[in-house]
């Protein structure tokens, strides 16, 4: 479970870097950048929930073969492991353009410093703990929303 909610949140901040882009373009990004950009990507993790997508095709696919032609199991498993180990490689792709999001979002310097930051004692442990942090800060917000809400509601409705 706590996985998931470190997947999630994981998620969530790829997308919300990937959506507004704040810095130069593609174009006008030095190697160095790109470099610092690379090195974030990496030793922050973003990419980690994303290794599971071509597993899950995988099986997908297998399932779906395998159920329309149950007496090709074998066939069927040896031919998409095939395949799926030629595009295994292909998932650097993703990285590099993780690594622009993060270039056109962030300056080298910034990159630098999340690099240090999650190289650092601390940002693994902060990575290795948030899914943790995460359940724990949503489980106090139910429980802060029960209380406000039944405040809300008392207060307004002794005066209504």
């Amino acid at each position: 479970m706590f996985r998931k909610i470190r997947i999630l949140t994981l998620v969530a901040s790829f997308a919300l870097l990937g959506g507004v882009p704040i810095s130069a373009s593609a174009q006008d990004l030095s190697e160095s950048h790109l470099q610092a950009a690379r090195d974030a990507v990496f030793l922050s993790d973003i990419t980690v929930p994303f290794q599971v997508l071509l597993p899950r095709m995988a099986e997908q696919l297998k399932a779906s073969l395998i159920s329309s032609s149950p007496d090709e199991r074998d066939k069927a498993n040896l031919l998409v492991d095939t395949h799926v180990l030629a595009l295994e490689p292909r998932f650097r792709d993703l990285e590099e353009e993780a690594a622009r999001i993060f270039a056109n979002n962030f300056s080298e310097i910034e990159l630098k410093e999340i690099s240090t930051f999650f190289g650092s004692t601390t940002g693994r442990k902060y990575l290795d703990t948030n899914a943790i942090r995460a359940g724990e800060v949503g489980a106090a917000a139910k429980v802060w929303d029960s209380y406000v809400t039944t405040e809300l509601h008392r207060n307004v409705f002794s005066e209504w």
